[in-house]
């Protein structure tokens, strides 16, 4: 049958329109503004921030990280309130208390601080383990302290006491993340070899373990009505646990390493990466529904207070993001104890879904997918991230797409090379024929109908 040229041309027109307009779709673009860390000490270079904490009912936000020093600044003028000096090596995590009245830090020398969040000074030295520390929780009770490390150890401690109450094995010698869920009872550790375990803060026991991952855990977080976790990983995917059918879903694979996750509103999640965006997921259709961009290294840590995302990068900068439209306070801030609610707000909070709704257009830098259509979201995003290997660029040796996607990063955390060379960008190949087309979303649809 043969095919009027005029409306082969006609749709062809279209196609490459709809492409082109598509480049920027899902970019929220959410106002946001910078703080930058400065050098300090003698160092020449800016700190690399590796963890975030806000201080409950205030603007203040404590930033942690290579330098050895505690920032406390404030988010809202960029005013440098105070720095702490006390740690002799990397700073990994800070949480502040949920009473608003101290802060902890801890790191790599293995000592966990206690600071009076008042007036800044050192309360103590709350404990000294036998191996470098990764990561630390509070639950919003203001009961448990957890912290894990690079050790097998999963320590459990009293608060008000100063008292360890468990010592917990998981059977990895490099934990990077735990967590515990609203309700205090259970804690969830991450580990290098992408095993996610659960336990019960008053008896110590093993819960349950789940094979989400294939290597190192970055983040875990509980979702607000405790019954999913959500995490992220270096294997470049995003998962969910549901806890009550212990069903493990991809909610995002991408040609990215995941660092940080933290839920903005009930069901939505903030996830940042090492190809310099903030990803937003909706745990509700199990997909990316836009992205924010400004970072110019990997985004390695997320907090969230109050409407505001606040993401740190390997370049050396701190953003505030303003959530904006039906986002905004959905969610309270992640350190605000559920004591502090009513039954009613607790109610309103858990039950509160954004009705914001995005065009389901997956961006990977200079390519774009649309999956509003695709039964299999994650299997349309893995081969999108694919490319053939003559693409590639090889500087060392390298031919596989996933070696090529590692080539600017020195090593899981970056501590091989400076800053400069940690935010450098991953190359980008040029794609032929691996763009796939696929129907856009009537809102979408309008969207690009009403641009001019």
């Amino acid at each position: 049958m043969k095919i009027d040229m005029t409306a082969r041309f006609t749709l062809a027109l279209l196609l490459m329109a709809v492409v082109v307009k598509a480049e920027n779709p899902a970019d929220l673009k959410w106002s946001a503004h910078a703080l930058q860390i400065s050098a300090q000490r003698n160092n020449t270079h800016a700190g690399v921030p590796t963890a975030l904490s806000v201080r409950p009912g205030t603007s203040q936000l404590a930033i942690v990280g290579d330098d050895h020093v505690v920032r406390i600044q404030d988010r809202k003028t960029g005013k440098l309130i105070t720095i702490l000096e006390t740690h002799s090596d990397w700073i990994k995590t800070a949480k502040f208390h949920p009473d608003a009245q101290t802060l902890l830090t801890a790191g790599a020398d293995r000592k966990i601080m206690i600071w009076n969040a008042e007036n800044h000074h050192r309360f103590d030295r709350f404990a000294t383990e036998d191996r470098a520390i990764t990561d630390l929780d509070i639950d919003r009770s203001g009961k448990w302290l957890a912290t894990v490390g690079f050790s097998s150890k999963l320590h459990l401690y009293h608060f008000k006491e100063r008292k360890r109450v468990h010592t917990l094995e998981c059977p990895d010698n490099d934990n990077r993340t735990v967590s515990f869920s609203p309700d205090g009872n259970s804690v969830a550790v991450g580990s290098r070899n992408g095993t996610i375990r659960l336990f019960s803060t008053d008896t110590g026991k093993q819960l349950d373990d789940f094979p989400a991952h294939h290597r190192w855990v970055r983040d875990v977080v509980f979702q607000s009505d405790g019954q999913k976790i959500v995490s992220c990983s270096e294997d470049r995917t995003v998962r969910c646990i549901d806890l009550v059918t212990k069903k493990i879903e991809t909610l995002v694979s991408a040609p990215a390493k995941f660092y940080s996750v933290v839920e903005i509103a009930a069901g939505k999640f903030a996830v940042g990466a090492s190809d310099n965006l903030i990803r937003i997921i909706d745990l509700a259709d199990r997909s990316e529904t836009g992205f924010l961009e400004g970072h110019r290294g990997t985004v390695c840590c997320l907090c969230v207070d109050n409407g505001e995302l606040i993401s740190g990068s390997f370049d050396t900068q701190i953003k505030v993001w303003q959530v904006e439209g039906s986002w905004v306070h959905a969610r309270r801030s992640e350190n605000q104890s559920n004591r502090q609610l009513t039954d009613s707000q607790k109610g309103e909070r858990n039950n509160e879904v954004a009705s914001t709704t995005f065009p389901r257009v997956a961006r990977y830098r200079n390519r774009f997918l649309s999956v509003e259509d695709q039964p299999d979201a994650e299997q349309a995003a893995s081969r999108f991230s694919k490319l053939p290997s003559n693409q590639v660029p090889d500087p060392k040796g390298k031919s596989e797409p996933s070696d090529w996607l590692s080539i600017n990063n020195p090593d899981s955390d970056g501590r091989n090379g400076n800053p400069e060379a940690v935010s450098s960008s991953f190359p980008v190949a040029p794609v032929s024929g691996d763009l796939i087309l696929r129907p856009l979303p009537e809102s979408l649809t309008e969207n690009l109908n009403t641009e001019k």
